[in-house]
């Protein structure tokens, strides 16, 4: 099966991910914020990555970005509840920051909190694409 990274920095979400998906055979890798997922990203070359946009050290979109640019066909679901930039000084809306994110390429995305079987659907119908170049 996949190799799935999770980026998110709430634990209990990326144990719950990671517990729904290995249930379907695919093996996770978690990140605590976006700045460890790009790391991993660059070093483990995973079939897809799942990525909350408002992380510490570095939110989703600026991660998703560095991964495009380094793997082009990267494969991404993007989830977020909305939240406020780092600075604190914008809020975000989910629907606002979710459209961010389908703008700047993410190949899903999904509000918080997400209903397991509409994650299950995303991942596949994700993972079953055809890498596409941006």
């Amino acid at each position: 099966m996949a190799q799935i990274l999770v980026a998110d920095d709430h634990k209990d979400f990326r144990d719950a991910v990671r517990l729904l998906l290995e249930q379907k055979g695919h093996h996770v890798v978690d990140a605590v914020d976006g700045k460890d997922a790009v790391l991993l990203c660059r070093s483990l070359h995973p079939d897809l990555v799942i990525l909350d946009i408002f992380m510490p050290k570095k939110d989703g979109i600026e991660a998703m970005w560095q991964m495009r640019d380094a793997y082009m066909d990267i494969k991404l679901i993007i989830v977020s509840a909305g939240g406020e930039s780092r600075s604190g000084e914008i809020k975000w809306s989910t629907k606002d920051a979710l459209e961010l994110a389908r703008q700047f390429g993410a190949n899903q995305v999904l509000a918080k909190p997400v209903e397991p079987e509409a994650l299950l659907t995303a991942v596949e119908v994700t993972l079953n694409a055809p890498d596409r170049l941006m």
